[in-house]
């Protein structure tokens, strides 16, 4: 993979705040690291994990563990999944989330 989306590993690390994660799920510019926490504490620990489950159903269950959520965290998950950054998103992926965000929010 390339791109927004990368898997590094499984390894145990710590970080300098002395949380434990294992490994980057992805890269994303502004979130990487909220995103990549969060993604882990409801259950997606991979790409691919986050390719089967799919940005929305992931955004969802991020809503519900943190209801500030928000439209660019949605595009940015898409653009994990799609390996570009959430900007590179075509229009019609973008005008679809918008929509799905709009019937989501809380």
């Amino acid at each position: 993979m390339h791109g927004a989306a990368k898997f590094i590993k499984k390894t145990k690390q710590t970080d300098k705040e002395g949380e434990v994660f294992y490994g980057r799920i992805i890269k994303i510019t502004e979130y990487r690291k909220k995103v990549e926490e969060q993604l882990i504490q409801v259950g997606i620990n991979s790409v691919d994990e986050l390719k089967k489950v799919g940005a929305k159903a992931a955004w969802l269950k991020i809503q519900e563990i943190d209801e500030s959520a928000c439209i660019n965290r949605l595009m940015a998950l898409e653009g994990a999944i799609e390996g570009v950054k959430k900007t590179m998103l075509s229009d019609e992926v973008k005008a679809d989330l918008k929509e799905f965000y709009q019937w989501n929010k809380k």
